[in-house]
């Protein structure tokens, strides 16, 4: 027995032996790394370690990715592959509720004046259409309008009145496609507390622009007429050409639904354009082909502020052209942001009303543009810039703050930012109520622009120039050849809606909420060609 268990043992002895002398020498296993941090807005950030990669193997990822847990090896490996950036998924409503917002959105669809309320969540009309029976498209080419439609709308500063006009009748003026067509509007005063409605104007014959003064007491529009009478026989215009007809300038206090006498204030030559009330509600600026003009609701007649130059047959050169209207007024009441049209494309310029010093917007000229240098006021009186083009025409989105300085004659860069060293374009850039700046960064190549240009698209918020934009939700995926065609901030900066061009008359309606939860896709809720967004301000009643 003894001889047995000595026999065993000496085996197990020549055992081991052959294995310390035939095998690797084992090491301690490799130490597991603490797991990735986590920055601020979610996204991953660089690991605390990772692991050495084998130099005999090439990495295909250059992006720093969280290191995962490891397990003891014998042999190193490669780099671990790259995750892309996920977007927030997209969640399709297709009935109300709709989701939370903090604002109300104002649009038009199926020929109504409606709302997005953010505190019921539902589509409210607050001036219907004409019957949905009438509003049929049944012919080869979609309809933009129908009898009955409610067509635009202009709101006061603070978002509690409104007008609206309704399409009463049209006409053809020829049986030549394309022609000019006359309409016949009514303008309406609409309380948007009470949702009363009163009628200013019964008649409006060929209605042009109109605009509503920010403490809506006085309106101006433009037409060719008030008695419903056709202008275009007799008027010696080419109406198969589709050329509009010469019209006239009309103000009136609206009482609050009680309105005074409408005053026709200025025949245009041949026609105005572009009324735009001032901070102080009794100075309105408006344009056609001879002027630049300001009128004074006190006075007989408007004062020129700038002469125009507009098209001339036989003018020797079409570079002479030279067209001012207005775009909108600074805070403090003295600069007019102005475009300055030209035979193809415009630009922008500030002028100062009081002494007529005017000066150009640098860089600031559109022109078949997919991505248009955005021009707006900051409350500060200084110019809010967006641009995606250098001056050498290369793609790369900036924003910047101009400062118009009076005595020189000129507006002055104060700051700057580059907004991404990718090739993005920037569209929709505007100023929060609370300082911050938001904008939308997109890729101009669509999905041949690359995975980090297509996974940096989105929307963005900023707090100064001086700090790192933070991206707070995705863009809709692409369809046909652009993206989205408009970006609509609610201006306490809690989302964004975005727009996405399908055909003529429908597009698809998307709202982004910055905390990038979900990207919903609306649509199916807006009704028939929604257009003409605005979200309102916060509504303060008494």
């Amino acid at each position: 027995m003894t001889l047995k268990r000595l026999l065993i043992l000496l085996l197990l002895l020549l055992i081991g032996g052959l294995a310390a002398c035939s095998g690797d020498t084992f090491t301690d296993p490799t130490p597991i790394p603490p797991p990735p941090t986590t920055s601020s807005n979610g996204e991953d950030s660089a690991p605390a370690a990772t692991i050495t990669p084998n130099p005999n193997i090439e990495s295909t990822e250059t992006a720093v990715q969280p290191t995962p847990t490891l397990i003891p090896t014998l042999t190193a490996t490669a780099t671990a592959a790259a995750t892309a950036v996920t977007d927030p998924p997209i969640q399709v409503i297709s009935s109300q509720p709709l989701p939370a917002t903090s604002r109300d959105l104002l649009f038009l669809a199926d020929g109504a004046f409606k709302q997005w309320s953010h505190t019921t969540r539902q589509i409210e009309t607050i001036v219907p259409g004409p019957n949905p029976a009438d509003r049929v498209q049944d012919g080869p080419r979609p309809v933009e309008q129908f009898v009955g439609d409610i067509t635009s709308y202009s709101m006061s500063a603070d978002g509690k009145r409104a007008v609206v006009a309704r399409l009463l009748d049209e006409q053809a003026t020829s049986p030549v496609e394309n022609s000019f067509t006359e309409t016949s509007h009514e303008l309406l005063f609409v309380d948007m507390i009470s949702r009363e409605i009163w009628t200013l104007v019964p008649q409006v014959d060929n209605l042009g622009d109109f605009q509503l003064s920010p403490d809506a007491q006085q309106l101006a529009f433009v037409a060719t007429g008030l008695n419903g009478i056709p202008d275009a026989p007799g008027s010696g215009i080419d109406v198969e050409s589709g050329d509009p007809l010469p019209n006239s300038l009309y103000a009136l206090a609206t009482g609050g639904g009680n309105p005074g006498n409408v005053r026709q204030v200025y025949d245009c030559q041949p026609r105005c354009f572009n009324p735009e009330w001032h901070i102080e509600n009794n100075l309105v600026a408006f344009s056609d082909e001879i002027a630049l003009w300001l009128y004074n609701i006190a006075a007989n007649e408007p004062e020129m502020l700038l002469e125009n130059q507009g098209f001339v047959p036989g003018m020797e050169d079409i570079g002479d052209i030279s067209i001012y209207s207005p775009i909108d007024w600074a805070s403090n009441g003295r600069y007019l942001l102005l475009w300055r049209g030209r035979w193809e494309g415009a630009s922008r310029s500030v002028l100062d009303v009081p002494t007529g010093t005017l000066a150009p917007v640098p860089d600031s000229f559109v022109y078949a543009d997919i991505f248009p240098a955005e021009v707006s006021w900051m409350p500060d009186d200084r110019l809010l810039v967006w641009r995606s083009r250098t001056e050498t025409s290369e793609i790369t989105p900036r924003v910047e703050l101009w400062r118009f300085d009076l005595a020189a004659g000129e507006l002055v860069l104060e700051e700057s930012a580059t907004l991404s060293d990718l090739r993005l374009g920037v569209t929709g850039g505007t100023y929060l109520e609370d300082g911050r700046f938001t904008f939308a960064l997109d890729d101009p190549l669509g999905p041949e622009g690359g995975s980090a240009t297509n996974e940096a698209a989105g929307i963005y918020q900023l707090t100064s120039l001086a700090e790192t934009p933070e991206r707070v939700n995705s863009l809709p995926p692409i369809e046909g050849i652009y993206r989205q065609a408009n970006v609509f901030w609610a201006k306490d900066g809690s989302g964004a809606l975005l727009t996405q061009a399908v055909d003529l008359n429908q597009a698809k309606i998307f709202y982004a909420p910055t905390d990038g939860d979900f990207l919903y896709e609306i649509t199916a809720v807006f009704g028939q060609n929604p257009h003409n967004f605005q979200w309102q301000p916060e509504l303060v009643v008494p």
